[in-house]
């Protein structure tokens, strides 16, 4: 018999499933992709971060493993660039990491806390029978399974497409859909100690050295935009013509990728929709950006995601698992602790996406660029978090 299945491996997945496997759960974690993988996220991992790789004792292979520490912060819009001090905790700064070198270092981890894992394939329904029990149907090539268990938990991306309830359907496209995209350069000219986010045309991205001396820049962009720079630059990818487009109106990352060399293929994901997704449906849970996400401008996947998953196990300690008790106090706690930062991620996202609101900001922001280190701090760079500490243990 399994306790609990976990849909997905990313850092919400893989955190949950070390951390209820180390409580003495019987754990099973469904990846659809085989690792190492690359992902669309900007990479950045704020200082609170450090405080989760504590907990699951992993902070010396990250620190070990992840990009130079990040004390600054930089906005870019059109000619103009703004830099101040990035707010830290405890001491410490935030680092970049490489996707496929984080996700493989926290899914190793749950492993070896006991979890299993079945890979690469995709759990395609979820159902509850009249004892309770979460009939799960997992598909691995052609083959088919059944797997029972007490809790299903959904962890995968928030634009995965399935017919779980927690998974999106597809609809028709809107001009007003923000499409991610994600690549890697070497030799760019950013700071190594600077993550710099960028107020684009219709988009915000970011740029943040990470590990092996790569810079990570992805970014986000209305559809509307991306036909235009299609229609601009028509012999390009998808992908290099949007960067084109958006590289010509912003001079700090143009600067700053100047005799620079891409690493890798254009990545890219959507439809992007920040805010509040999911919590259950009676069957089947969710954590990480299958619950709710923030606009990607503050930085802040990565951790929220690992976050909600010990929010999730929190509470299962703090009530045991009675529903819908369980449901009441996850629920409470992952708004009590995502609601407003949800919020203030949708604001930023706006100014940074309206060329009006940027031009008029702007001399604000170079008199008193110490406003850059206050919105870092509203982001959560700087925060303090109960869910971060050791909580107690319980055997499932």
């Amino acid at each position: 018999m399994i306790d609990v299945l976990i849909i997905g491996a990313g850092p919400a997945g893989s955190t949950l499933a070390a951390l209820l496997a180390r409580d003495g759960y019987s754990v099973t974690i469904v990846e659809k992709a085989a690792f190492p993988r690359a992902k669309v996220c900007g990479e950045y991992l704020s200082p609170p971060s450090l405080a989760v790789f504590e907990r699951l004792g992993l902070l010396d292979q990250f620190l070990e493993l992840a990009g130079p520490v990040i004390s600054r912060v930089a906005a870019f819009h059109k000619g103009t660039v703004i830099e101040a001090q990035m707010p830290e905790r405890g001491g410490r700064h935030g680092r970049a990491l490489r996707r496929e070198v984080l996700d493989q270092l926290l899914l190793d981890n749950a492993i070896a806390a006991g979890a299993k894992v079945i890979q690469p394939a995709a759990v395609i329904s979820a159902e509850k029978d009249g004892d309770g029990k979460i009939r799960s149907i997992i598909e691995s090539g052609l083959e088919q399974k059944e797997i029972v268990t007490d809790i299903a938990v959904a962890a995968h991306g928030s634009w995965t497409i399935g017919k779980l309830h927690s998974q999106q359907r597809a609809g028709p496209p809107r001009p007003s859909d923000l499409v991610a995209f994600k690549t890697h350069f070497r030799g760019s000219s950013l700071p190594n100690d600077t993550m710099a986010i960028l107020a684009l045309p219709s988009g915000y991205g970011g740029m943040v050295t990470c590990d092996s001396g790569h810079t990570s820049f992805s970014f986000c962009i209305k559809r509307d935009a991306l036909a235009a720079a299609r229609e601009m630059y028509p012999s390009s990818s998808t992908g290099e013509s949007a960067f084109e487009y958006i590289r010509s109106r912003c001079k700090g990352l143009d600067d700053a990728v100047a005799g620079a060399q891409r690493s890798g293929e254009w990545l890219s994901a959507g439809v992007i929709r920040p805010g509040r997704h999911f919590f259950h449906d009676g069957t089947v849970y969710a954590v990480g950006n299958a619950a709710g996400e923030s606009h990607a401008v503050i930085a802040d996947g990565i951790t929220m995601a690992i976050r909600s998953a010990m929010i999730f196990r929190d509470s299962l300690v703090k009530v045991g698992w009675r529903e819908p008790t369980f449901a009441h106090e996850y629920e409470r706690q992952w708004r009590r602790a995502f609601n407003s930062r949800i919020s203030y991620s949708k604001l930023i996202a706006l100014l940074s996406m309206s060329p009006i609101a940027c031009d008029l900001l702007s001399p604000f922001f170079r008199l008193f660029p110490s406003l850059l280190t206050a919105g870092a701090v509203l982001a959560g760079k700087s925060s303090a978090d109960k869910h971060l500490a050791f909580g107690s243990s319980t055997a499932g």
